[in-house]
């Protein structure tokens, strides 16, 4: 839903918002050795992402260096719109003790926010990678990439509101509740629609890093590999595209018959090649063409294409942004035994 490198901006790498840096956070070393690869927090300072609905099934992901452990530290927050308290937080945070916490509004009108913590707390002044997962039912808290906390928590209710990085919103959600502020540093801040799997998680805690590590923050794999996706991805959207015009509840059956193989056997691939991100991409597009087979109401339609150009946009966004940082070099581009036929 979300890519935040915070590369010394608040830009979303997914390009649909991008949040503002309000304060003086600045930029500042990453885990690598970028000396502008993440943000610096001073405790009065935060991102605004702005009004958004998070999904009701999630992931938040996202390396923090703490400087202080004594009081909260809040990485991700939003107070919900929905009926209730004041209190229905959705938020990933670090409380006094340096464990981990994940709060979510609770099951009814009237209810309290209901959440989980770590056992282990987090060390002041290391970076750590933070993941929470909640897939309706079963939330988790991930601890660079290894499972920490996990509890059954009751479902929640998607709601608009307000939604900052490294601070809590106020009751009016117009500015930073005094004392939630993060002093530290914050990088490759994601969130996810649905809950990715365990395994994904980990991966996303182990991608390659800046510096000697090769390439920027949250990224990883050569971009031989991405575009040789991108290009198997493009050819399936063509397919689908054609059947939904040909109006043919048959052929596109048949077609999304297709696809879903065609993903799981890339994902495989992926998997092979320990590419725990690509695999992650394609395992949450099959996800949603399985949940929409047979259906060829508009609304189905349009959620699986959608599913396949949100794929596609995220291998586009990892391709250039390797590019970027790598620069052309002769020969690389996509190997004529990598295309699908």
């Amino acid at each position: 839903m979300a890519w935040y490198p915070l590369d010394g901006d608040a830009a979303d790498r997914q390009g649909r918002a991008d949040g503002k840096i309000v304060g003086k956070a600045r930029p500042a070393e990453d885990r690598g050795g970028d000396p502008e690869g993440s943000l610096a927090f001073s405790g009065r300072d935060y991102v605004d992402l702005g009004q958004r609905t998070e999904p009701d099934r999630f992931t938040i992901a996202a390396w923090v260096r703490p400087g202080r452990t004594d009081r909260e530290q809040v990485i991700f927050s939003k107070i919900s719109s929905a009926e209730g308290p004041r209190d229905r937080w959705l938020e990933l945070r670090i409380d006094a003790g340096g464990k981990v916490a994940l709060a979510i509004p609770g099951g009814g009108y009237g209810s309290r926010a209901q959440g989980v913590r770590t056992a282990r707390a987090v060390a002041k002044g290391q970076w750590v990678h933070v993941a929470a997962t909640f897939d309706g039912e079963r939330a988790a808290i991930f601890l660079d990439g290894s499972v920490e906390a996990e509890a059954s928590l009751q479902r929640l209710e998607g709601s608009k509101g307000p939604a900052f990085l490294g601070a809590r919103p106020d009751a009016t959600g117009a500015r930073a509740r005094l004392g939630t502020g993060l002093e530290g540093r914050l990088d490759d801040v994601r969130v996810y629609r649905g809950a990715i799997a365990d395994d994904e998680v980990a991966a996303l805690a182990h991608e390659r890093t800046g510096g000697s590590g090769g390439g920027r923050p949250g990224r990883g794999g050569d971009d031989e590999e991405v575009s040789a996706f991108l290009v198997k991805v493009d050819r399936l959207l063509a397919q689908f595209d054609t059947a939904c015009v040909r109006r043919s509840a048959d052929l596109v059956a048949r077609v999304e018959a297709r696809i879903l193989d065609e993903l799981e056997r890339a994902e495989q691939a992926a998997r092979a090649e320990r590419s725990g991100r690509i695999a992650g991409y394609l395992r949450r597009a099959a996800q949603e063409f399985q949940a929409g087979r047979g259906r060829t109401d508009p609304m189905s339609l349009d959620r699986k294409r959608s599913a396949l150009s949100g794929l596609a946009e995220s291998l586009w966004n990892d391709l250039a942004q390797d590019l970027d940082d790598q620069g052309l070099r002769p020969g690389a581009g996509v190997r004529r035994d990598d295309l699908w036929y």
